[in-house]
């Protein structure tokens, strides 16, 4: 009788698992405890967060397609995309509002550490490794799954909001050179109407636009704590906020954070 009961438990069990398994697929781990029965399901591998920089302008007309693409990439949860506006193109007739000259010099100094001659848009850096036009597709995707060029995810990167301060922990590991600690400011969705230039007489959308890009420090391979007053150090309130660990200031990225920033402001200070 008692093996029948277990056979007539695991039949039932059986006949539950199939119809709540596909709810499971993004644990983990799930065990599950009966007489005579354990059941591991298999372990998932986390996945390491790629970053995808465009450089990108609204006086471009080439720009379009590679600003969807971006828009395309942020919507997967392993790829942190991120949209500099540089002011290069300034001159064309109309004066990018997101533009700022850091996000220009940093395209330059990427350029100079991947021994590309000149600078261009739309142009993507993968993981602070590869330099693809932005609009080619195919190729991007290409690139972010080849995986010689993802980062280590190592060093491990928390990051806590409490209290009006940003409490950043990065883990000891190996590394050859001190690392750049970049914090990057940015806002979801934004809308231009474009009345000049190249792009004149549209309305364009941009995802994930860059406000402001900040040196912390550097990591040297110790355990690296900080904590900081964000809206102080970005100049002002934004969506996201991102931190890269860089090898120099325009390597190879090895490791990289997000955390919704404005939303955890509403929830530290609630009216």
């Amino acid at each position: 009788r008692l093996g029948a009961r277990s056979s007539s438990a695991l039949r039932c069990f059986t006949l539950l698992f199939s119809m709540i398994s596909p709810f499971f697929h993004d644990l983990s781990f799930f065990v599950v405890l009966l007489p005579g029965l354990v059941l591991h399901a298999p372990a998932l591998t986390e996945e390491r967060l790629s970053v995808v920089e465009l450089f990108t302008s609204q006086g471009c007309s080439s720009c379009p397609p590679a600003d969807e693409l971006l828009h395309e990439l942020s919507q997967q949860e392993n790829i942190l995309a991120l949209s500099f506006n540089i002011d290069y193109w300034n001159y064309l007739g109309w004066k990018d509002s997101f533009a700022k000259p850091e996000f220009s010099a940093r395209q330059r100094e990427y350029n100079r550490s991947l021994g590309r001659r000149n600078v261009y848009t739309p142009q993507m850096i993968i993981n602070g490794r590869e330099a693809v036009v932005g609009s080619r597709k195919e190729q991007v995707y290409r690139t972010l799954e080849d995986a010689d060029l993802k980062p280590a995810a190592r060093p491990r990167i928390t990051l806590n909001h409490q209290k009006n301060l940003i409490h950043l922990t990065i883990a000891a590991g190996e590394t050859r050179r001190p690392a750049t600690i970049w914090l990057i400011a940015y806002d979801i969705d934004e809308t231009v109407d474009i009345k000049g230039g190249e792009l004149a007489g549209q309305t364009r959308h941009y995802r994930n636009v860059v406000r402001a890009l900040k040196p912390l420090g550097s990591w040297t391979g110790q355990e690296t704590r900080l904590t900081f007053d964000p809206l102080t150090t970005v100049g002002g309130l934004c969506d996201r906020l991102a931190v890269l660990v860089q090898a120099q200031k325009t390597g190879p990225i090895l490791s990289a954070a997000q955390i919704d920033f404005k939303a955890s402001v509403y929830n530290n200070n609630p009216e």
